[in-house]
């Protein structure tokens, strides 16, 4: 049976209040030998974290549109890292450059997240496969891993696509932007995380 009580942050802070305005409501015979939970200390904890929350859902607001435009800016790179991956497999670039191309590209892209593993099977048992995560699809992982890719293809002599926003120019471009989004919400959260 599914809970029927909220949680989170908001209902914890107010909790606390109720906590403080019920122990308030015993008068002199709420007498804790404890003074943290004095009604006094409640009450200064509550304002702090009522203060708190405020700062924290000012920061986290605030940081909305700078994330939705972050969310924007990152939105074609998949498809633009899987045409130049396909120009360059279109290419006579040798099977190591490509293999090396594809593995950073799979990184942006998200492809091959697990790695399959077997653990020791206990006596007369099944051996479980176990995953590990390799996936790297944070902002910063994937702002990180697509200047590899640029820098990468770069060096490709091979790689001289006709389109203009393969070429390694108008792809490196992107770059600084991406860069420059996941600095910017770092910045507005840093205070409050």
């Amino acid at each position: 049976m599914p809970s029927t009580s909220e949680s989170g942050h908001a209902v914890n802070i107010a909790n606390l209040k109720l906590l403080a305005d019920k122990c308030a409501g015993f008068g002199a015979a709420y007498n804790p030998s404890n003074s943290d939970i004095s009604v006094v200390n409640l009450k200064a904890k509550w304002v702090t974290v009522n203060t708190a929350q405020g700062v924290l859902t000012t920061a986290a607001q605030a940081a909305k549109e700078p994330i939705n435009e972050r969310n924007i800016l990152f939105e074609p790179i998949n498809k633009l890292i899987t045409r130049s991956l396909n120009y360059l497999d279109s290419t006579k670039a040798s099977a190591q450059v490509k293999k090396d191309a594809k593995g950073i590209a799979d990184k942006i892209r998200g492809f091959g997240g697990t790695k399959k593993t077997t653990a020791t099977p206990p006596e007369g048992g099944t051996p479980d496969i176990l995953t590990v995560s390799n996936s790297q699809q944070s902002y910063v992982q994937k702002a990180e891993n697509y200047l590899k890719y640029c820098e990468l293809i770069a060096t490709i002599v091979l790689y001289a696509p006709n389109e203009a926003d393969l070429k390694v120019v108008a792809m490196k471009a992107l770059y600084q932007p991406m860069k420059d989004a996941n600095d910017a919400i770092g910045t507005i959260l840093a205070p409050v995380e």
